[in-house]
């Protein structure tokens, strides 16, 4: 009778052990509770830059808006640049990210359903959509960038797709005491023409205009765990 009441104790304590160690690695994601949006445009010349950001980040997923316009008038020279971008519990860090003590090899992950449009009306240098799953570091008071795993968007059209951006990175510094984990996504768009006559050049990164659910970038978790 006491085997028996022995086992039933462990059984009931491994049980215990068990639930508490499912809730800690479940506890491990978590939805971006808030965000930080920055948008940055630059008209030289003739050229005409937009730029537009903004962001709803509520418990349980985080919805960003980007919008990237450069212009330059047909016949004149010009240039502009435009980019915004929204980065997922980046400040202050770690936010509610979830965080991982030092280990030989952590592994993050995140994902982007991004729905939106990239534009091209002939010779735009440059109009893209950024996403990145970003791992920072936590060493003598100070946080700073460990590494990403990045994907960018370049040919002009709809979109409308889910995106898993994973990866394993190796530790080799002894002296980190912990890492986090964000999500980031950037709009950029540029034109230029520095000789004329020039061409009418006109490139958009359009993840903003008409609002959710038409045009968004949605993220609903964040991951980090031991590779």
């Amino acid at each position: 009778m006491k085997i028996k009441r022995k086992t039933v104790i462990i059984l009931a304590l491994s049980l215990l052990l068990l639930s508490s160690t499912v809730f800690t690695v479940l506890a491990e994601k978590r939805a971006p509770p808030y965000a930080n949006a920055k948008t940055y445009a630059l008209p030289l010349r003739s050229g005409y830059a937009s730029a537009d950001a903004d962001v709803i980040a509520k418990p349980g997923y985080g919805r960003a808006r980007l919008l990237a316009v450069a212009h330059v008038l047909g016949g004149m020279e010009g240039e502009a640049y435009a980019s915004s971008y929204v980065e997922f519990n980046a400040d202050p860090l770690p936010g509610n990210s979830p965080t991982l003590s030092w280990a030989p090899r952590i592994y993050a992950e995140t994902y982007f359903h991004i729905k939106g449009a990239i534009i091209d009306v002939g010779g735009a240098q440059d109009h893209r959509l950024i996403i990145s799953c970003n791992v920072y570091y936590y060493e003598s008071g100070h946080w700073g960038f460990y590494g990403c795993i990045a994907r960018s968007f370049r040919n002009p059209g709809d979109y409308n797709s889910g995106h898993v951006l994973g990866k394993c990175f190796d530790v080799y510094d002894m002296d980190i005491e912990e890492f986090t984990v964000t999500a980031k996504c950037s709009a950029v768009a540029a034109a230029s023409c520095r000789q004329g006559p020039c061409p009418e050049l006109y490139g958009a990164v359009d993840f903003y205009s008409e609002g959710y659910p038409y045009k968004y970038i949605y993220v609903p978790y964040l991951e980090l765990w031991l590779c």
